[in-house]
């Protein structure tokens, strides 16, 4: 009978680690849009900007936010303070140099590192301001994220650099993140700087090809759009449509951004859409555009097959800190308000029951 007793014992000590070997899971964080604004801003020089929220993303293997800024050692374009013609008396010329001058990003390479230190792993650098600093800026700008050691996706000194997936791969797990855009302020340069773009007249049939061929070479695919209308909380039933047919192609995970404000999320089938992120690191925030959080997903494989588990949004608030927008997380009622506005934004999509709901501080998303 003791001996018996013994090689049970044996066999569970022998069985166990193989059992727990069997699953691999591939953690996955995303926040919203990041830059640090102009030359002169204020949030140039912040020492630590992602100090009151990054602990909601610490220790995951990839944590995603949009790099809505080139990044060079000093700006190319833009450079000389504009006459303010809030005011009457600007001539045409005046009146869009102002305009442009607004809107044109940029940040030296030492806030990469402040990313980096913060917990990010992974950039996506195509969206409507890749090239405010001409194309040098945007080659400028992979350069130093590569120096910093952050990984990024979406733009290449080739057109099939820039639609280049990143790929992560854990205990033979492979999750591939594909970052495009749909907007760009100013015609693409094509001149040796790319950055994957698909305009909607080619959604439907583009960027569902180009998950369908990141499918044959990973387990799963994340697809991060930079698109939509500013302010919007509504998705449109094109963008809706579009999200079903990336479904269908083989995507697991939408993460959508550009509108500045939270939008819903959607539960399609088994994949998880949150149709924008709104600002997480803004220049200027005010209103619904102060509402922002954190995404969160784990991507598991085992013997019952490839599922997302533990997806959840912690909401935050964009204007912590002494310069007032700084992302920081929240809990009870402040944390509540943003969580009955996107669960509200949500409701569109009809949702399956128990797929979209709060649980204290979070929400709480369960995939088909």
């Amino acid at each position: 009978m003791r001996g018996g007793l013994l090689l049970f014992i044996f066999s569970l000590a022998v069985l166990a680690p193989r059992t727990a070997a069997a699953q691999a899971r591939v953690t996955f964080s995303a926040v919203g849009d990041i830059h640090f604004g102009r030359a002169r801003s204020g949030l140039q020089n912040v020492a630590a900007p992602f100090a009151q929220v990054e602990h909601l993303w610490r220790g995951r293997d990839i944590v995603y936010g949009n790099l809505e800024t080139p990044v060079s050692v000093t700006p190319y374009r833009n450079l000389k303070e504009p006459r303010d013609c809030r005011r009457p008396g600007c001539s045409q010329k005046e009146q869009t140099y102002f305009y442009w001058h607004r809107l044109t990003f940029w940040t030296r390479p030492a806030n990469l590192l402040l990313l980096r230190q913060a917990g990010f792993t992974l950039l996506g650098t195509a969206n409507n301001h890749v090239e405010d600093q001409g194309p040098q800026g945007l080659l400028d700008t992979i350069t130093h994220l590569k120096a910093a050691g952050l990984a990024h996706a979406g733009t290449g000194a080739t057109e099939a650099d820039a639609w280049k997936p990143f790929v992560f791969e854990k205990q033979g797990v492979k999750v591939a993140v594909l970052v495009v855009t749909a907007l760009h302020n100013l015609p693409a340069s094509r001149q040796g700087a790319f950055f994957a773009a698909s305009l909607p007249s080619a959604w439907h049939t583009e960027l569902p090809a180009r998950v369908r061929e990141v499918k044959k070479n990973a387990d799963f695919v994340v697809v991060a759009l930079h698109y939509g209308k500013e302010l919007e909380t509504r998705t449109s039933a094109d963008e809706r449509r579009l999200v079903e047919s990336l479904e269908a192609a083989g995507c697991d995970l939408f993460i959508g951004g550009h509108p500045h404000v939270l939008r819903g999320i959607q539960v399609f089938r088994r994949m998880v859409a949150f149709y924008s992120m709104g600002n997480f690191l803004f220049l200027i925030n005010a209103g619904d555009r102060v509402q922002t959080g954190v995404a969160q997903a784990d991507f598991v494989k085992d013997a019952r097959g490839r599922r997302l588990e533990n997806v959840v949004f912690h909401p935050a608030l964009a204007d912590g800190g002494p310069l007032g927008n700084l992302p920081r997380a929240v809990t009870g009622a402040q944390a509540r308000s943003v969580l009955i506005n996107v669960r509200h934004y949500s409701k569109q999509f009809q949702n399956p029951d128990g797929a979209v709901t709060i649980d204290g501080d979070r929400i709480v998303v369960k995939p088909n």
